[in-house]
């Protein structure tokens, strides 16, 4: 048998012991920590995956310090196989006291990859050096918050988010940004847009998003990226694909990091959708990562249609939503009291993406409590669970929205503009502070009254509820 052979069963068989280990119940955490610090990046990757899915107080952010003990949460009111996953947390013996003693029984080699392994579960960033310190470990404790922060700062750059105009050629009712505008300055003076380019290179902003409307409309799109690839930002690009040949040469010759096509159920249904594969396919083959956007609408919404044309263009990610209001409540949403039946279109959508060999990720928050619990742990394991949303992320300042006019908001569902221009902030930092004490109160809120008995409100781990619910 030849090395090469070996090798690929030794990895699928422990592949499939991280994998016995993480449906085992209990969950077989030992087994895990052992994976986790496995040379292979494959199976230590695994195996931070499988956790991520079975142990959502580790993955899941504390948002604030709440120091109530899990087992004196009444989950009654919630899907048993998330109350169980949930189960133990803060007591002794869990899932933190696991990883502090691996860390602290880990050799130097072992430690390393374990403590890095370790960093990417937001859940464990504050607690965990507390039981580090418990066991007068003060420099393990001091390592890992260090590498916790490094990778906060690798999964989530400061980046800005910046609508140059909110034209768009579709009308959707349920779009986010729709009316937002309206007798008000849509569109962006080229001036403005590359003072804010130079603001954000100036800050230390290491990433712009370009949304709006459709920012491929803007009268300087050519121009903003031209300048934004000179400054060594990286860009990101939501469209509708119905740009010119012009702009999606733009798109490629400036390098784009990565490319989401929203469909529309009003383009797929119309014959702008040849436009939209047109520079689909031009984007992928010019090496591109492409993504595609989908919002479920209505309660008869398969995804079908989505699913097929992500096939047929080999798209591999296909990033699903339900409507959600945005502040003025100007657009079409799907109210708390509706969203359950959207669970299991959101499970079909999955189904559907999986027999093409698609992958579905969350693109806005939805209750886990709501989707079938293979189709939540597959959320919190790959992360769309995490970064549906993130606007609590980097101190509120990750994903700042600027408007045409300059002024920002934390996105455009929360559309609490600033009355100063951003180009005014000392940094993302100072303008997070315009918002940062209305929107922390915001996440207070329960979504939905079963939300206060639920393990995963301690710290406000639940992720699943749009904040825009609770203006």
């Amino acid at each position: 048998m030849s090395g090469n052979v070996q090798a690929d069963l030794d990895l699928a068989a422990a592949m499939i012991k991280v994998k016995r280990a993480a449906e085992s119940r209990p969950v077989d955490t030992a087994a895990l920590m052992k994976a986790l610090r496995d040379p292979s990046r494959v199976v230590a990757g695994g195996a931070l995956r499988h956790v991520c899915g079975v142990v959502p107080m580790a993955s899941l952010p504390e948002r604030w310090d709440d120091p109530r003990p899990a087992g004196g949460v009444d989950s009654s009111g919630i899907p048993g196989w998330l109350a169980g996953l949930c189960s133990g947390w803060g007591e002794p013996g869990d899932f933190l006291d696991v990883c502090a003693d691996a860390l602290v029984a880990a050799g130097s080699g072992d430690f390393d990859r374990l403590c890095g392994a370790l960093a990417m579960l937001q859940g464990c960033h504050r607690l965990l050096p507390r039981r580090l310190l418990a066991r007068n470990r003060r420099d393990l404790a001091c390592r890992y918050a260090r590498r916790a922060a490094e990778s906060r700062n690798t999964q989530y750059p400061r980046q800005i988010c910046f609508s140059p105009t909110f034209a768009c050629q579709l009308n959707c009712s349920y779009c986010v940004s729709a009316g937002l505008e309206v007798n008000a300055r849509n569109t962006a003076p080229v001036g403005d847009a590359i003072a804010l380019l130079d603001w954000a290179k100036a800050k230390n902003v290491v990433r712009v998003c370009l949304s709006g409307g459709e920012p491929t409309l803007y009268p300087h799109f050519s121009e903003l990226l031209r300048h934004a690839h000179e400054l060594g930002l990286g860009m990101i690009l939501a469209t509708n694909g119905l740009g010119s040949p012009e702009t999606t040469e733009a798109v490629i010759e400036n390098r784009m990091e990565s490319v989401t096509l929203h469909l529309t159920e009003e383009l797929a249904e119309s014959g702008d959708l040849g436009a939209f594969e047109k520079t689909a396919r031009r984007l992928i083959d010019a090496g591109l990562y492409v993504a595609m956007r989908y919002n479920l609408t209505t309660t008869g919404d398969t995804a079908a249609k989505c699913v097929e044309v992500a096939d047929r263009l080999r798209i591999p990610e296909i990033r699903v939503a339900v409507p959600i209001p945005n502040t003025k409540r100007m657009n079409k949403f799907v109210s708390p009291d509706d969203l359950r039946p959207f669970g299991d279109l959101v499970a079909r959508c999955v189904s559907l993406a999986a027999d093409r060999g698609i992958h579905v990720r969350l693109a806005k928050p939805f209750p886990p409590c709501m989707l079938p619990e293979h189709v939540a742990a597959g959320f919190l394991a790959d992360g769309s669970m995490l970064s549906n949303c993130q606007v609590r992320m980097q101190g509120f300042s990750h994903n700042i929205v600027v408007h045409p006019d300059m002024k920002f908001s934390p996105c455009l569902a929360l559309n609490r503009k600033s009355e100063c221009s951003i180009l005014d902030c000392r940094g993302v930092r100072s303008a997070a502070a315009v918002y940062r004490k209305k929107v922390g109160e915001l996440m207070r809120q329960p979504f939905m009254e079963a939300c206060g008995s639920c393990p995963l409100s301690i710290g406000g781990r639940c992720l699943g509820g749009c904040l825009s619910y609770r203006l």
